[in-house]
């Protein structure tokens, strides 16, 4: 399976409700592409909107704690 298929089961995954663990559990981790080829998928992954809102309520707890 090349990346371009994986990026659509990763956002697929991330689509119903998976984690970027789930994701690089069940997708990048069991694939068998080099560690770079690994390492852009899950930066794909962390890229989707689904998972860039969810972090957001986070964002800012590392801003005040450097206050």
């Amino acid at each position: 399976m090349g990346l371009v298929e994986l990026q659509h089961k990763i956002a697929a995954r991330i689509g119903h409700g998976g984690s970027l663990a789930d994701v690089r559990r069940e997708i990048i981790d069991s694939s068998p592409l080099d560690e770079n080829q690994r390492n852009a998928l899950w930066f794909y992954a962390a890229s989707q909107p689904q998972i860039r809102r969810a972090a957001k309520p986070f964002a800012g707890l590392e801003r005040a704690g450097e206050r």
